[in-house]
């Protein structure tokens, strides 16, 4: 988790300063900053109920503790990765959303 809050804070800074030069990259990257931006909150909502059940687990052999350690590895092996497509497209940029001008647009639409 340690890492990925790391690098939250690095893809924040990188998109403001490739938004200081152009303004389609904030729209290019919302999206995928946003998913990423959630998963790694609730990697830390996980991070602190494992330590609660792991806790828990030490005075009292409970499923429902046990359940929830499962579900956290669950979550950190199979969804938090994730984050790394959402890094891909945001570390894509804004060059492929804006290569048609507005003319080009309208003509695959009429």
């Amino acid at each position: 988790m340690e890492a990925r809050l790391e690098q939250w804070q690095s893809l924040t800074q990188s998109i403001g300063l490739v938004v200081a030069d152009d303004l389609n990259e904030i729209g290019s990257a919302a999206f995928d900053y946003l998913m990423f931006s959630g998963y790694v909150v609730m990697g830390f909502l996980w991070t602190k109920m494992a330590a609660v059940a792991k806790a828990e687990l030490v005075a009292n052999d409970d499923h429902f503790y046990r359940t929830k350690l499962a579900t956290a590895r669950f979550y950190f092996e199979k969804i938090l990765p994730r984050t790394l497509t959402h890094v891909a497209t945001i570390e894509a940029g804004a060059g492929s959303v804006m290569a048609l001008s507005d003319e080009d647009m309208m003509s695959h639409i009429i």
